[in-house]
C-alpha cells in the first residue's frame, strides 16, 4: 500500500493527473494500492476525473485516517 501526501500540493494540471494516474496503474500491477491523503477538494476531484487511473486512487482526509484504512487492507 502507498500512501501519497498532497496536502502540500496547491493544484494539480493534467500531466500531474496523468502522473498519478500512471503511478496507480503501476501499484495495481503489482498487486498495491493507492491512497492519497491531504488533497485539497479540487485536486481530489481531478484525480477521479482521471480517465486512465483515478478509479484505481482511495482518498482519505488526512494521514491517519489513511494509516487506518492502509492496515485495513494490509489485514485483508
Amino acid at each position: 500500500v502507498y500512501l501519497l501526501d498532497l496536502a502540500a500540493v496547491p493544484l494539480v494540471d493534467a500531466s500531474g493527473a496523468e502522473a498519478i494516474g500512471a503511478f496507480a496503474r503501476q501499484a495495481k500491477g503489482q498487486q498495491a494500492s493507492v491512497i492519497v491523503f491531504g488533497a485539497r477538494p479540487d485536486i481530489a476531484d481531478a484525480l477521479r476525473h482521471d480517465e486512465q487511473g483515478g478509479a484505481l486512487l482511495a482518498f482519505a482526509p488526512n494521514q491517519s485516517e489513511a494509516r487506518a484504512a492502509a492496515r485495513r487492507l494490509l489485514e485483508a
